[in-house]
């Protein structure tokens, strides 16, 4: 996913969203590494409330459908990733 989204304009979505502040976006804006940014943001969403993954995951499914789609499927079918298990919600 750190190669798929452009941090820039989800970014932009979520502090128009109310979502992050303008100081956590300068925090990401500032993180030089490209995948670096993708993972910042996805970071300050889990430490949110789950409101705030929704609006991630909204800006994901307006600038990025394909993505969207196999978000939704791993958590339907309870994928394994790394380690990690996407359960379907319930």
């Amino acid at each position: 996913m750190e190669n798929t989204i452009d941090p820039p304009q989800i970014l932009d979505f979520l502090v128009s969203m109310d979502v992050l502040t303008l100081k956590e976006h300068q925090d990401i804006t500032e993180t030089i590494f490209y995948p670096d940014k993708v993972k910042s943001i996805i970071k300050y969403i889990l430490r949110k409330d789950e409101e705030a993954f929704l609006y991630f995951f909204h800006a994901v499914q307006k600038y990025y459908p394909p993505l969207a789609n196999k978000i939704l499927q791993a958590m339907k079918g309870g994928v394994v990733t790394k380690g990690c298990v996407l359960k379907p919600l319930t």
